[in-house]
């Protein structure tokens, strides 16, 4: 049974991947809330000296820019030079973000430009310059907005707006996003670990909606209006972006199962 460090593992993506892995996969599972500090290089020595096939680094989000950067570029670094020397290199799989497109109408590529504009996503672009300026086998995945009926988020908050007639503030309607579904987001997770992928950059994602679609889908269903504020901020300090057919879906030959659309009507439905 192969080895699978998760680091980040109490976090949403996570807490998901490590139920989805835990049956094929001898799992490690660190995170800050069990004492393991990514921005220490001693302790990332340390977990990293035993035999280990792939690390998984789901770390990034924290509450200030200081530790941002730290966990991101710093935790990176940290894992980078850990593994560098090490005979049997594991495969890193560094979660990155389609944030670091930064903002554009046009749909966006793995070869695309990047521009990101959020302190996030401009830490998440040094990242990935380090995996790259190395020689490890690593895999750097651009995620999508990934969402789910418990996850905060655009469609929880729709969803609760036109439950509770409550008025929600939208920072533009127009902005996009690209979307997967978790489950399908840990699906790909678990095939990937048992493929060789062809490339080292790859978009994770799957639907491109505004805002404005989201909203158009749940007034046509159900015939009602939702009570919002569209605040009309800059597109481009959303980091609106439209992410094209990812090339990862055709490479390991898998389809996702759940639709933005079915998800919003049916997680109503439910509902009411």
């Amino acid at each position: 049974m192969k080895t699978v460090l998760l680091i980040g593992s109490s976090g949403f993506l996570g807490s998901h991947l490590k139920k989805r892995l835990k049956k094929t996969y001898k799992l490690i599972c660190v995170s800050g809330r069990k004492q393991f500090d990514i921005r220490d290089f001693d302790k990332v020595k340390i977990l990293l000296n035993r035999k280990i096939d792939f690390i998984i680094n789901l770390s990034g989000q924290m509450s200030t820019k200081k530790n941002m950067f730290d966990t991101i570029v710093r935790g990176n670094e940290n894992i980078i030079n850990a593994i560098k020397n090490k005979k049997i290199k594991p495969i890193v799989y560094f979660i990155s973000t389609t944030l670091v497109y930064g903002f554009s109408n046009k749909l966006f590529n793995e070869k695309s430009k990047l521009a990101p504009s959020l302190n996030y996503s401009k830490f998440k672009k040094i990242a990935e310059l380090h995996y790259l300026k190395s020689t490890l086998n690593f895999k750097i995945l651009r995620v999508a907005n990934v969402y789910s009926s418990a996850k905060n988020g655009i469609t929880k908050y729709l969803i609760n707006c036109f439950l509770s007639k409550k008025k929600l503030n939208i920072t533009n309607i127009k902005s996009y996003r690209n979307y997967i579904h978790v489950d399908d987001f840990t699906n790909i997770m678990n095939k990937i670990l048992r493929k060789k992928l062809n490339h080292n950059i790859y978009n994770l994602g799957y639907e491109n909606f505004s805002v404005q679609e989201l909203i158009k889908i749940i007034e046509t269903k159900f015939k009602n209006k939702l009570n919002y504020k569209n605040k009309n901020y800059k597109l481009s300090a959303n980091s609106s972006h439209k992410i094209s057919n990812p090339k990862l879906l055709s490479e390991i030959k898998y389809s996702p199962r759940v639709k933005m659309k079915k998800f919003l009507i049916k997680e109503i439905q439910n509902k009411i």
